[in-house]
């Protein structure tokens, strides 16, 4: 059967960690961030009395975070943190409806507050 042929369930494992550390990895997700990152501080600025501001503020302190990690020497070893952020992105929802449209297309859908990360 197909078990048999694919090494079955643990047979995947290693392929799905690949697929996952290279769909989130500098070279993909980096420079959507980083302009990400350049919008928020001038949108916070400007809107401090937001209801959903201390949300924003969290969501920037993210994105700076995963910046700093694919701005380090060790970014290829960092994966699973990246990952932590993502998800902790996530659930805060999107960014702020300006920003997102304000944004190149090229933004990952999770980061636009769409389909979740599939867990690890």
């Amino acid at each position: 059967g197909i078990n048999a042929e694919y090494g079955g369930v643990e047979g995947m494992v290693p392929v799905l960690e690949n697929l996952l550390g290279r769909l989130l990895s500098k070279e993909i997700l980096h420079e959507p961030l980083q302009e990400l990152l350049n919008l928020y501080p001038e949108w916070l600025e400007e809107n401090k009395d937001h209801p959903k501001y201390v949300v924003y503020e969290k969501q920037c302190r993210i994105v700076q975070d995963i910046c700093d990690i694919f701005n380090g020497t060790n970014h290829q070893n960092e994966g699973g943190k990246v990952y932590t952020l993502l998800n902790e992105m996530q659930e805060t929802g999107p960014p702020p409806e300006d920003i997102v449209n304000k944004m190149s297309q090229e933004m990952p859908e999770a980061m636009r507050g769409g389909p979740s990360f599939p867990g690890p």
